[in-house]
């Protein structure tokens, strides 16, 4: 951690670690959500896929401030929102379709936890 007299030697132009991955995150609670905010921070685009009638949990726990739960403003920072119903046939293949789509140069990284998609083999 830096004293607050010390600067930063990184500058503006040089490029996150995670530059150019895209992640989307269809976690929820908080280890995943947490997981992909650290993505995030490291410069990966990760983009929150939310159910529109039940949104992340962390939306409405804990203490607020200024109308946000202060854990949503710790998991959701660094993200893009979009709301899919993934419970409708046409959500989940907008879904699916978009990782088919990035996944094919190996730029996208799905997060995501077993609870919500399944276990997989």
């Amino acid at each position: 951690m830096n004293a607050p007299d010390q600067q930063n030697t990184a500058t503006d132009s040089t490029p996150a670690a995670l530059a150019g991955v895209r992640v989307l995150d269809v976690s929820t609670l908080f280890a995943g959500p947490l997981a992909a905010t650290f993505l995030g921070d490291f410069g990966a685009d990760v983009i929150k896929v939310e159910h529109p009638d039940r949104p992340d949990a962390a939306r409405g726990h804990g203490p607020q401030k200024q109308g946000a739960s202060l854990w949503w403003k710790t998991l959701g920072r660094n993200k893009r929102d979009v709301t899919i119903n993934l419970s409708q046939a046409e959500g989940a293949e907008i879904l699916l379709a978009s990782g088919r789509r990035r996944r094919r140069d190996d730029r996208e990284l799905p997060a995501r936890n077993a609870r919500t998609m399944g276990a997989e083999s």
